[in-house]
């Protein structure tokens, strides 16, 4: 399976939730958290359309934000 990144920012509950979720599943992920003004600066630049959080990436799709989470082909094939 392909690499799943999670961009996130603290204080947002969308981002939690989605943590929570994928975890609950047994799936690991990277977290990129974008209140590191490199981090930020670098998704900004190489994603200029998306302007919230979370945003979580299969591979280099774009899966979305929480609600794309839990209707996804990760939903689908989750053991739990």
């Amino acid at each position: 399976m392909d690499q799943i990144t999670v961009y996130t920012k603290k204080r947002c509950p969308f981002c939690t939730s989605s943590k929570i979720w994928l975890k609950q599943r047994d799936y690991a992920f990277t977290e990129i958290s974008l209140d590191v003004a490199e981090d930020l600066t670098k998704f900004i630049t190489e994603n200029p359309n998306l302007k919230s959080v979370p945003q979580i990436f299969l591979g280099d799709k774009l899966i979305g934000g929480f609600t794309e989470l839990i209707e996804s082909e990760l939903a689908a094939s989750s053991v739990k």
